[in-house]
């Protein structure tokens, strides 16, 4: 059997890296997220993925942590964006 001793913690971590980025994010807001990235990468893990915060049900994104330790198996797809479309709702201050 598993106990979660900080879960509430890590709740408030789960929130955080799942939060879009706005123009007035401060850099202490980014503290969670690059304080998990490091300790799964001092656990020795080569990388991550995740559902993108943009299109979370079409796409993922992917970090490595050690680029030596994957090999390309086809040809890289670069794409340009030409056109993005938003829609905007208001939300409540936190």
């Amino acid at each position: 059997m598993s106990y979660l001793i900080n879960r509430s913690i890590l709740i408030d971590i789960d929130k955080a890296m799942r939060r879009k980025t706005g123009r007035n994010r401060s850099e202490v807001d980014y503290v969670p997220t690059e304080y998990i990235s490091d300790l799964i990468k001092t656990m020795g893990v080569d990388g991550m993925v995740y559902a993108s915060s943009v299109s979370p049900t079409d796409a993922v994104d992917l970090v490595l942590f050690d680029t030596k330790k994957v090999e390309l198996l086809g040809d890289i797809k670069l794409y340009e964006i030409e056109q993005m479309n938003f829609t905007f709702k208001k939300v409540a201050n936190d």
